[in-house]
């Protein structure tokens, strides 16, 4: 299914992030990188959804699996999108042992297609 037009787009108030999202079920994920500033790191941004339509459930469930699998999520925050309502949840990933993220997206990808599709994470 193609994106509307503006769902492709960066969160307005913030210069870091990328021009487009990655689409990983039914979540939009921006990973910014600062080769100047955190030349090792990537920070990782996961729409949840607005406050009244995010399934508390789920989502807790995602983060709380986030924080146990991917490495530096567990230091993440839960921010609120100041323009769109989109509650964000947003992270720093080292990329020392994994400098391409295969890791992440494959982490991310895992718990969100089975999340999405209604299951429990499998550990």
């Amino acid at each position: 299914m193609p994106p509307d037009d503006d769902a492709s787009l960066p969160l307005p108030d913030d210069d870091t992030t990328p021009a487009h999202a990655l689409r990983i079920g039914n979540r939009r994920i921006w990973l910014a990188y600062d080769s100047y500033t955190e030349p090792d790191t990537l920070i990782v941004y996961i729409e949840l959804g607005t406050r009244d339509t995010l399934d508390v459930a789920l989502t807790l469930n995602l983060l709380l699996s986030l924080c146990l699998e991917v490495e530096g999520a567990a230091r993440g925050m839960v921010v609120r999108h100041p323009q769109s309502g989109q509650i964000i949840f947003r992270f720093r990933y080292a990329l020392d042992d994994d400098p391409e993220a295969t890791g992440l997206l494959d982490a991310i990808a895992a718990l969100t297609a089975e999340l999405d599709d209604g299951h429990e994470p499998r550990h």
